[in-house]
């Protein structure tokens, strides 16, 4: 997008197409946090990619995230069962 001019048309067209009909937009593929702000600067709501995050197991996502959203349950002790049962421990 940021090299190549007919990408960058795209990208701005769709995000203002979203913006005009009250969507939300999602960048997907975001590697460079260039990429991050120009796709700020043109009005995209959300991005994923390479630059917020590599991909994981579930259980390593729901050990890092979830647990503290569930403060509950204690989703640790569910991850550590299902890795323990993957291992063929």
């Amino acid at each position: 997008m940021l090299t190549d001019r007919n990408d960058l048309a795209i990208g701005s067209a769709i995000v203002a197409m979203a913006k005009s009909l009250g969507l939300k937009t999602l960048a997907e593929g975001v590697e460079e946090a260039a990429q991050a702000e120009h796709l700020l600067a043109l009005g995209c709501d959300e991005a994923q990619g390479y630059y917020f995050a590599r991909p994981e197991p579930a259980e390593v996502f729901a050990r890092r995230w979830l647990q503290s959203a569930c403060p509950s349950h204690d989703l640790g002790q569910d991850v550590d069962r299902q890795e323990q049962g993957h291992l063929g421990t």
